[in-house]
C-alpha cells in the first residue's frame, strides 16, 4: 500500500491542446479526478497530491484545473472542513501574479 498518491498534473491530453494529439475535456478531467480521490481513499488514507504541469492550451488549462480543484473541493477528504487557501498560498499566487504582468493579463 502506498502512503499517498502523486500525481503530475499535465493537461496537454487536452482536446484542444496543438501538441497533445488527445480527446480529453474539462468534464474528463474531472472524472479521472473522482477516480484518483476514490482510489486514494481506498489506499492510502486519502492522501493525494497533485503537481501542476502544463498544457499548450491556456484555455483548456484554466479550465481543466479548475474542474480538478472543484471536484476535489467536493469530495468528502476537503467537504469536512471549510476549505480555504492559507495565507501564504494567497501570498505566493500574488507575488507570481506580479513578476508575470509583463507577460501576461491577468
Amino acid at each position: 500500500g502506498p502512503d499517498f498518491i502523486l500525481v503530475s498534473a499535465g493537461f496537454d491530453a487536452y482536446h484542444k491542446d496543438p501538441l497533445g494529439g488527445m480527446l480529453l475535456t474539462e468534464g474528463g478531467y474531472g472524472a479521472l479526478t473522482r477516480i484518483l480521490n476514490s482510489l486514494a481513499r481506498d489506499v492510502c488514507e486519502g492522501r493525494l497530491l497533485f503537481v501542476l504541469e502544463g498544457g499548450y492550451d491556456l484555455e483548456g488549462l484554466r479550465n481543466s484545473v479548475k474542474r480538478v480543484i472543484e471536484e476535489l473541493k467536493t469530495s468528502s477528504v476537503l467537504s469536512d472542513r471549510e476549505w480555504q487557501p492559507s495565507k501564504k498560498a494567497i501570498e505566493t499566487v500574488e507575488t507570481v501574479k506580479k513578476k508575470l504582468e509583463p507577460y501576461w493579463q491577468f
